[in-house]
């Protein structure tokens, strides 16, 4: 991953990503994951952005839910960032830098996640195409997170306007 700083916000989601990766069994740590532990933590920026969109976390939560299969693991498994997470990740960390912030919030982390446009579902040729699993983005655009107004959305936030202070973004 990338050696920009995490703010203690991230480093909570990053934290519990991995918590839910590993009670799925999952060995890989994937941007549905992430995005599920910004939907929890519910002060956040990414959630806040959210929410400030018109985004129903809950509602949210519940169709991230339903790509992670719920798995009883004994013990935790070591864990690995997959491509698409480390991707997201720096991309990130390049946005942080270029809104000139100190340290990665997670409303970076979310629009690391929107940015993954070649974010494999599911391995090819292993489910036919019409059950091809929704990707973190394919959710959140399904929920009308635009990458437009999640722009319009990260700048307010960073001016100090954003969705903490009630401006609307439409």
């Amino acid at each position: 991953m990338t050696t920009h700083r995490f703010s203690e916000a991230v480093q909570r989601i990053i934290a519990r990503a991995q918590q839910i990766a590993n009670t799925a069994g999952e060995a890989e740590l994937s941007p549905v994951h992430l995005l599920l532990a910004i939907t929890e933590d519910g002060a956040c920026s990414g959630a806040q952005a959210l929410i400030h969109l018109g985004v129903h976390l809950e509602v949210l939560r519940f169709e991230i839910n339903g790509q992670i299969p719920p798995v009883p693991v004994n013990g935790v498994a070591p864990l690995q960032a997959s491509l698409a997470s480390t991707q997201a990740i720096n991309e990130a960390a390049y946005i942080a830098r270029t809104m000139g912030d100190g340290r990665i919030q997670t409303i970076h982390i979310l629009m690391g996640i929107h940015s993954q446009v070649n974010e494999p579902s599911l391995t090819p040729g292993l489910v036919p195409s019409s059950s091809i699993i929704p990707t973190a983005r394919d959710i959140l655009i399904s929920m009308g997170v635009t990458r437009h107004r999640l722009w319009a959305a990260a700048s307010d936030y960073h001016r100090g306007y954003g969705p903490l202070y009630g401006v609307v973004i439409e």
